[in-house]
């Protein structure tokens, strides 16, 4: 039996084994909080992205591969979103960046987890840390709420570290919203400053 009950309807390639994937679900509406994850799932069977490694041992062709992954995805929207980053080594993203757009995947019925803000007083002053793909819950809760508290009382700041420009995924739609929201503020830094093209910003770990 297929275990397949999703399709991935966008693959967006930001660098090398870095990817924004938009998944839509069987089964609609896929109710869930801001900052909550799902388990994602292949078959072992599947093919790997030619960038990663050989998989010592190989898994067997009908066991499905499942991996928690953090939603990207606003509340509102109508997909699953994804920010993931291939494990040259893992069991998953190698087959997860092989899949081509219209490829079938599996997905987790509900999301589950407890990191959200549902315990952060009205009004306080949020500032989100993250380097690499933890940024995912980050961009969840700001298309989640941002847009009813652009230039309101409370305060919001995304803190993002990569090792080049290129890795700050999410990017642009954070500079957006800093030039949009008065209250909102975006400082990304990189540990490679030598080997990007000029870079103007913070450099340094987060």
């Amino acid at each position: 039996m297929d275990p397949y009950n999703a399709t991935l309807v966008k693959k967006e390639i930001l660098a090398q084994g870095l990817a924004i994937f938009r998944i839509a679900p069987d089964e609609t509406p896929y109710i869930f909080e801001p900052g909550q994850y799902v388990v994602l799932g292949m078959l072992g069977s599947e093919p790997r992205a030619l960038e990663s490694e050989p998989e010592e041992p190989a898994t067997e062709p009908d066991k499905l591969i499942k991996r928690a992954y953090s939603l990207a995805s606003g509340s509102n929207e109508s997909f699953l979103e994804f920010y993931i980053v291939l494990v040259t080594t893992g069991a998953l993203t190698p087959r997860l960046l092989a899949l081509p757009e219209g490829g079938r995947l599996w997905v987790s019925r509900r999301a589950v987890g407890v990191f959200t803000l549902d315990s952060v007083p009205d009004g306080a002053g949020i500032v989100l840390v993250a380097t690499g793909t933890g940024l995912a819950p980050y961009i969840s809760m700001l298309r989640t709420q941002i847009e009813s508290e652009c230039c309101g009382a409370r305060r919001w700041a995304v803190v993002h570290g990569a090792r080049q420009s290129w890795d700050l995924g999410y990017r642009n739609e954070l500079e957006a919203i800093r030039k949009r929201c008065s209250n909102f503020f975006y400082l990304p830094s990189i540990t490679r400053p030598g080997e990007d093209d000029p870079w103007g910003g913070l450099a340094g770990r987060v």
